[in-house]
């Protein structure tokens, strides 16, 4: 039981980390795109706060 929790917590670790730095790619994508007044290509990528699926 040991080695299921151990794995567990190293999954739910490394799933976290790859959200976070997901959620901060597209945080500075979005602000790039917003500086250079390209927003239409930015949130036909990902999609506005309904659609996104992520």
């Amino acid at each position: 039981m040991d080695v299921v929790e151990r794995c567990h917590s190293k999954m739910k670790r490394y799933r976290n980390l790859v959200s976070y730095y997901t959620n901060k790619n597209i945080s500075v994508s979005y602000l790039r795109a917003k500086k250079k007044n390209d927003l239409d290509r930015i949130m036909g990528l990902y999609g506005n706060m309904n659609e996104r699926y992520w």
